[in-house]
């Protein structure tokens, strides 16, 4: 039964089957992939593979399922609870995956019909804390390309390859800052911002020799080759033979030729005489503005500077060879002074995640970021604002309010994170507390310097995934007994915990294992307990609702997810059932039809589960001839010859309406065959000419089963599957099949009062009750613990061969009830047709003592 937040009580609807998983050996997920309203998805995660599904079928790759291959080992998918180790976050086509022991998995959506998944190339980083072990030093062979990194001491795992690892300028470079109206030639490096820079002269190129320097003023040095300087140009001397007083000093060339310049105002005439050497090379001062760019070459306003390094950079470990040995692909440029056996630095850090280190295992979206959470290690890491790929901590060096930044977990226990849920904070629950991350303040977008970390309460969580409901957080307790509404108090400026199970604490007994929320039509929270069995709570925050209820099925229910209708207007809760099927384990995706509704013909009442349905569109008829045979008239009726056809709802001609077998069957007509219709009634308008059919096949999947059958909205007597196959007693043209079950509505205690206190406790008997009815069906009565009986819906205008219409309104009825203490009605459903109560009121006299 399900509660309904309204009040009434409505029988559940059954399931449809829809596939079997890949291998019914082992154990399977499902979760969802939400596009939007009307384009949503099922994916059937199992043993190293993905299979999909959408508009109430499998995705089909021609006449086999559309699968795509994927990491997860089926060991791997579930933890010692029954509980999916997969936490997932989706945005558009691409949905994020995380596992404790596998990479980041990134699963796209590249048509309506096709997906891909594979590891996410997490940029950046995120690293670990940087290394602060003096002894501990590493350098790279290059700067770009393929390298080879070589460390001091053992630091190098194979679990790094495929990761990330950081290396910064060995502390004290030595290396020169940009000052302005300083010489620089081409080629030389200075920091400038935090950043590297190498400078470029036009002309400069490499020093020239010297053949002879004058003792003039001014002196006059001449070149062996062409030195391509113009007038104006800054010069740098040096290893000049003699005149020793003009070494490493700069100077301004004024006058010159091919292969000879003069040192502008430079007299040397008392200076010592050349003898032999030297060279000249082109410098000049740099400009007023400093290099702060991070790509391509700009100016200071003399000298051309290019972007280097931010002195660090990323590469990518492809080979370990050895703890102090590895082969690396550079990511982003090593800095200078990283490079080569004389810059052993210090300043590096491995990668946050890899196989040596773990993965993260939960992750969310909060504040336009990425965030991953490695449980272990109480860490959680957000991307970059919008770049939910790039973990880089700064930018070219620099920290920004957009920078990718981490926040760990201080409290007194250490416990692990079970999940993350996001909203006006990123709450966290743990195995032991409750916390939430926010801005500092609100004037500011979240950042590592508006951030802060606070515990909310200590009740503690199990890896179930949380549902996020309006403004409230719903998760489930350590022990998967209690399950909590978490919301914010204005008054105590915290996270407040409210327990919904309070009052129906028995039926999460073994401990909840998966839940999903279902919004439309009916608000109802879906629970799978860790003994397999489906409970449900119909929720309304506004209302302050919290009904429970169970729903035995057939089976074990093994994981649930919901996604839309394929119209979007509805919900619908999608499941794996591991039922025992002819003697064998088999598992079936099914989801939940609809409940019955206020515009639904009692033909298309859904009470089986793992069903199937085959219905026949009737068409309208136009004509009935008074003839033997009768010929009908009906346009596209689509019928061939041997068929039964069921015609009814005709206006005159009495004695037409029935079965017949078709015959001569033309695009527009058919003969009824064997009816001799001369001596009826001429036909005056209407009626309905519909296919009928006494066999069902394609009912494999419940081989050797007993099942229960609705005919045109009227119950069938049970059939077991044979060959995949029923024979009905009659012909039909609506036929829903599938597995029995059995709804129940039980009162609690009656309490009416009585004329000392309550009625509690005290001897009562019931002896008639009035039921307030919707859209109601067959249905049978009786106390707690005797017999039960049937309350007719059937009325005496009712035609016998017709389904009985649904019912609503009050039925009075005797209550065959004997004395009692506890005073319970009870209602059951054994029949697969609907039923809704909306009130029991009943008529009882109680003992006053």
């Amino acid at each position: 039964m399900i509660p309904l937040v309204q009040g009434p009580a409505a029988n559940r609807s059954g399931t449809a089957y829809v596939a079997e998983v890949k291998d019914s050996s082992k154990r399977t997920a499902l979760i969802e992939f939400l596009y939007s309203r009307e384009v949503s998805y099922v994916v059937e995660v199992g043993d190293q593979y993905m299979r999909f599904y959408t508009n109430h079928g499998q995705i089909l790759s021609g006449s086999s399922a559309y699968e795509i291959s994927s990491p997860y080992l089926q060991a791997d998918l579930f933890d010692a609870d029954g509980i999916l180790r997969l936490d997932y976050v989706q945005t558009g086509d691409v949905m994020y995956i995380t596992h404790p022991s596998y990479p980041v998995q990134k699963l796209t959506r590249l048509t309506a019909s096709t997906f891909s998944i594979a590891p996410v190339n997490l940029t950046g980083g995120p690293f670990q804390e940087i290394n602060t072990d003096d002894t501990a030093t590493v350098y790279a062979n290059a700067q770009v390309g393929t390298v080879s990194l070589t460390a001091s001491i053992s630091i190098f795992s194979s679990g790094m390859e495929g990761s990330l690892f950081y290396l910064e300028n060995k502390i004290d470079s030595g290396a020169s800052s940009w000052q302005p109206n300083a010489f620089h030639t081409s080629g030389t490096r200075v920091l400038s911002d935090g950043k590297t820079y190498e400078s470029s002269i036009p002309n400069a190129g490499s020093s020239k020799s010297i053949i002879s320097v004058t003792n003039s003023n001014p002196i006059s040095i001449t070149t062996g080759v062409a030195h391509l300087m113009q007038n104006g140009d800054y010069v740098k001397i040096e290893g000049v033979g003699g005149m020793t007083e003009i070494n490493d000093l700069y100077f301004e060339i004024t006058a010159p030729t091919a292969t000879t310049l003069r040192l502008n105002g430079i007299n040397g005439t008392g200076f010592g005489t050349y003898t032999s050497g030297g060279t000249v090379r082109k410098y000049r001062k740099t400009g007023a503005v400093a290099p702060v760019h991070t790509s391509g070459t700009i100016s200071d306003g003399n000298i051309l500077w290019t972007y280097r390094d931010y002195q660090a950079g990323i590469v990518s470990i492809t080979t370990v060879i050895s703890g102090t040995k590895a082969l690396a692909e550079v990511v982003d440029r090593l800095p200078e002074y990283a490079e080569g056996s004389g810059n052993p630095s210090s300043r590096w850090a491995r990668a946050l995640y890899s196989e040596a280190n773990g993965y993260p295992d939960r992750c969310e979206f909060f504040r336009e970021r990425l965030a991953l959470a490695k449980s272990s290690d109480r860490l959680i890491t957000f991307s970059k604002i919008g770049a939910f790929e790039d973990f880089s901590g700064t930018d070219f060096g620099e920290v920004t309010d957009e920078s990718s930044f981490s926040m760990n977990i201080i409290s007194s226990f250490v416990d692990d994170i079970k999940w993350l849920s996001s909203g006006d904070a990123l709450l966290i629950g743990t195995t032991g507390a409750e916390f939430a991350i926010k801005e500092t303040t609100t004037g500011s977008s979240f950042s590592i310097t508006n951030s802060r970390i606070a515990q909310q309460s200590k009740f503690g969580s199990r890896a179930v995934k949380p549902l996020k409901i309006n403004d409230a957080t719903l998760f489930t307790s350590a022990a998967g007994t209690k399950y909590s509404e978490y919301r914010f108090s204005f008054d105590s400026e915290q996270y407040r915990r409210n327990i919904l199970t309070w009052i129906s604490d028995h039926i999460t007994k073994t401990g909840i294992i998966d839940s999903a929320y279902q919004q439309e039509p009916d608000s109802i929270v879906w629970f799978i307990r860790a003994d397999g069995v489906l409970i449900s709570m119909t929720y309304d925050q506004i209302q302050d609702v919290q009904a429970w209820a169970r729903h035995p099925i057939t089976g074990q229910v093994e994981s649930i997810c919901v996604i839309p209708s394929p119209d979007g207007l509805s919900d619908e809760l999608w499941a794996i059932v591991k039922r025992t099927i002819n003697g064998q384990t088999e598992r079936y995706v099914e989801y939940l039809k609809q409940r019955f509704g206020q515009d639904d013909d009692i033909e298309e009442a859904w009470v089986v589960d793992s069903g199937l349905s085959l219905v026949y569109q009737p068409t309208a008829i136009t004509g009935i001839t008074n003839a033997n045979p009768a010929v009908v008239t009906s346009a596209s009726h689509g019928l061939t010859n041997g068929q039964t056809v069921a015609i009814y709802d005709v206006i005159g001609m009495d004695g037409i309406m029935g079965n017949y077998t078709v015959a001569n069957a033309t695009t527009n007509t058919f003969e009824l065959s064997g009816k001799n219709s001369t001596s009826l009634s001429a036909y005056v308008s209407g009626g309905l000419a519909r296919r009928a059919v006494t066999t069902i096949s394609g009912l494999d999947h419940l081989e050797g089963e007993t099942v229960s059958i609705l005919t045109n909205g009227g119950v069938h007597p049970q059939e077991v599957v044979t060959s995949g196959a029923i024979t009905l007693d009659y012909p039909a043209s609506a036929i829903i099949v599938g597995l029995p079950y059995v709804s129940t509505c039980e009162t609690m205690n009656l309490e009416g009062g009585a004329e000392i206190g309550t009625a509690q406790g005290k001897t009562k008997r019931i002896y008639k009750c009035v039921v307030r009815f919707d859209r109601s069906v067959g249905l049978r009565f009786g106390p707690s613990s005797g017999p039960t009986e049937v309350l007719p819906f059937r009325s005496n205008t009712s035609l016998w061969d017709t389904a009985i219409q649904p019912f609503t309104g009050d039925k009075i009825f005797p209550w065959n009830g004997g004395y009692e203490i506890e005073g319970r009605l009870k209602f059951v459903q054994s029949d697969p047709l609907p039923f809704t109560i909306i009130a029991i009121m009943p008529r009882v006299e109680t003992e006053q003592r």
